[in-house]
């Protein structure tokens, strides 16, 4: 049996996803809101964002992968989200900044390459924010035969060392299937593949600029074919402008 670690470079398409310009990544060292909409209604700027001015003079970015490094924040709402992360909550008696910047039903912060989900809690004109730990979901994985023949794949992955599937899959000549019944998340993979012919244990991770890949029987290997995006994040001035791409 082979086994293979599956770097991002390989079998890259070079897709760009935008949304605001970043001077920083994610800052790992490594590998529901409610937004006050009084801006022009004008549409995606010229720079390739979505963004609207807010009530709170911020301007809010809805473009780009649902993730926004806490070190892109404005400096308030990197305190706020500092704040939640070190101290389980951060809590004020006014509105968040943090909401008038990103959809917090939709986006996912990180920080020292944790992903947080955020909950706002609202009582008594008291605002409350809890960031908890939450990897975000990803999209499913797929086979493919790339054989002339009918193959049954043994298919049994792995995410984060936790068995996610373990299923025998029947594929005509040609024939590409989703695998969609499974909780994908970002996180690193293993597979164990087996055929009549073949077996190989194939890894790979999969985040933000890293898709899940498509895993293509072919008469001499089993191989992963996986896309790989060059992300631009979210990412503003002191004053809460996003910074143009």
């Amino acid at each position: 049996m082979h086994r293979r670690s599956l770097l991002a470079a390989l079998g890259a398409s070079g897709a760009v996803l935008s949304g605001c310009l970043t001077s920083h990544g994610p800052d790992d060292g490594s590998d529901g809101g409610e937004t006050n909409d009084t801006g022009s209604d004008d549409g995606p700027n010229g720079d390739g964002s979505d963004s609207r001015s807010t009530t709170t003079g911020y301007e809010a970015c809805t473009a780009g992968p649902e993730v926004v490094p806490v070190s892109n924040l404005p400096p308030a709402a990197e305190t706020e989200a500092t704040t939640a992360i070190e101290t389980d909550a951060y809590e004020t008696d006014g509105d968040l900044i943090l909401e008038s910047l990103v959809d917090l039903e939709s986006y996912h912060l990180i920080q020292g390459g944790s992903y947080y989900e955020a909950t706002v809690e609202r009582d008594d004109g008291e605002t409350r924010l809890v960031l908890e730990p939450s990897l975000p979901t990803a999209s499913h994985l797929e086979v493919e035969n790339a054989t002339d023949e009918s193959v049954s794949l043994g298919v049994r992955v792995e995410l984060g060392g936790e068995t996610l599937l373990d299923r025998e899959v029947s594929l005509d000549p040609g024939e590409e299937r989703p695998l969609a019944d499974a909780d994908y998340r970002y996180g690193s993979y293993r597979a164990d593949l087996e055929t009549d012919k073949q077996a190989e244990t194939l890894e790979w991770r999969v985040n933000e600029s890293i898709w899940q890949p498509v895993i293509v029987v072919t008469p001499e290997e089993i191989r992963l074919r996986q896309d790989v995006a060059e992300i631009v994040y979210c990412d503003w001035d002191d004053e809460g402008r996003l910074k143009p791409v």
